[in-house]
């Protein structure tokens, strides 16, 4: 039998426990309203599975009834489910026996009615378990489909969902966003929002804000507001649509157009979250010698990687070690690399630090590898020195200097 996520703790027992027509789901008294509303659900979910389903009701459990108990002792999404031959118990958070009862109907969907014994304790390794759905590239899915795909993620105990909308939502002033489209509309979010927090999934809001502004910025209203000149007079692909419809941020009208679209959009939410999906928006990354000021390069190759639109460019500089193992005067060699004083206190001055700060050398691998490992395409690269001293004077490199690509 195979649970999804894997328990972290599963003790098999002898025994196994039949789930019959006449058995109860019992709400214990301490359980709250939720509680009871989700145990109809787990009813409906058995009913589907079984072609029956035990009633649901509250009090004490008798023999060969499900038991549900909230015990706040417990931690957040943690629950401990009991299955032997005279009944089975579950008991934690209030979270958490939602997510015993996924872990039930997982077991009932491959072993029937007839349940192994066991004892199964758990709780999330991972807080935030969300899937991002992309409504906006394809055709835009039905509430009745969204609603499924809700379901589905609740059985395999995720939290969180967005959906990323660009012009897949009926913006009340902004018609020429949608009109070609059909779009969701503000009380299928609202009735959605509600059906995923009754399942323990939190709907966060996503909406472009800064770039991938294709249909906005290619309307005869919003057009002037792109950085790409005559966006609107672009002809339609799908790899065009991708590229280049920035909002112009040094335009006070953008953010004016921007506010107006989140504060219709928002309050349809009961999350406090909210992504503003600034990733892919700058055509041209600067990036000069800086890495030097960071322990761990990888990070901004990854982070760069995500801000460039698909062919955008990042220009980097980058120091090779050269001079931290040198000697003020450049003559000797006095240190190896790496150059961390992080990890060598001795590095550190005992009085003020330098006007060049607190610095760290990096490897090859670390700084151009990094980019390819980040989903970057090297096009070009080359050296250069201080530009004066001994090492300037022996034609020593001591930079490089790459341009990378993320493709299109």
């Amino acid at each position: 039998m195979y649970l999804i996520p894997k328990p972290l703790k599963w003790e098999e027992k002898e025994g196994k426990y039949a789930v019959r027509y006449d058995s109860y789901i019992v709400v214990d008294k301490g359980c709250g309203e939720r509680t009871g509303r989700q145990a109809q659900l787990f009813q409906k979910e058995l009913e589907k599975r079984l072609g029956f389903a035990p009633a649901v009701t509250r009090g004490c459990a008798r023999k060969q009834d499900i038991q549900l108990m909230q015990d706040d002792s417990f931690k957040k999404e943690e629950y401990r489910l009991e299955i032997k031959e005279e009944g089975v118990i579950l008991t934690g958070s209030e979270s958490g026996i939602w997510y015993g009862m996924q872990t039930l109907l997982q077991m009932v969907s491959q072993a029937g009615a007839l349940l192994p014994a066991c004892v199964i304790e758990d709780s999330p390794v991972i807080e935030n378990r969300g899937f991002y759905h992309d409504i906006t590239r394809g055709r835009i899915p039905t509430l009745a489909y969204l609603k499924k795909m809700a379901d589905r993620m609740a059985y395999y105990k995720l939290n969180q969902l967005q959906l990323y909308i660009e012009h897949s939502f009926l913006f009340r002033d902004v018609s020429e966003l949608w009109r070609d489209s059909t779009p969701l509309l503000p009380e299928e979010i609202m009735e959605l929002d509600d059906y995923c927090a009754e399942r323990g999934i939190e709907l966060v809001p996503s909406l472009s804000s800064f770039g991938h502004l294709y249909h906005l910025l290619s309307s005869k209203k919003y057009s002037h507001l792109c950085e790409l000149e005559n966006s609107e007079k672009q002809p339609f692909s799908l790899v065009g649509r991708m590229k280049h419809h920035t909002i112009d941020v040094t335009n006070p009208e953008s953010l004016q157009v921007v506010k107006e679209l989140i504060s219709e959009f928002l309050p349809l939410f009961r999350s406090s979250q909210f992504n503003i999906c600034a990733d892919e928006t700058f055509d041209l990354i600067f990036h000069p010698v800086s890495n030097c000021y960071v322990e761990e390069v990888l990070p901004i190759w990854r982070e760069c990687f995500r801000v460039l639109a698909p062919g955008g460019r990042l220009l980097a500089g980058l120091d090779n070690g050269f001079n931290y193992v040198m000697d003020d005067g450049e003559e000797r060699v006095v240190r190896g690399l790496p150059f961390n004083p992080l990890r060598d206190p001795s590095l550190i001055p005992e009085k003020d630090l330098p006007e060049w700060g607190m610095q760290f050398s990096h490897t090859l691998d670390e700084q151009i590898r990094g980019q390819i490992q980040a989903g970057l395409r090297i096009l070009d690269l080359y050296e250069d020195t201080n530009g004066e001293g001994r090492l300037h004077e022996l034609g020593i490199p001591t930079f490089w200097a790459t341009c990378a690509e993320k493709p299109a």
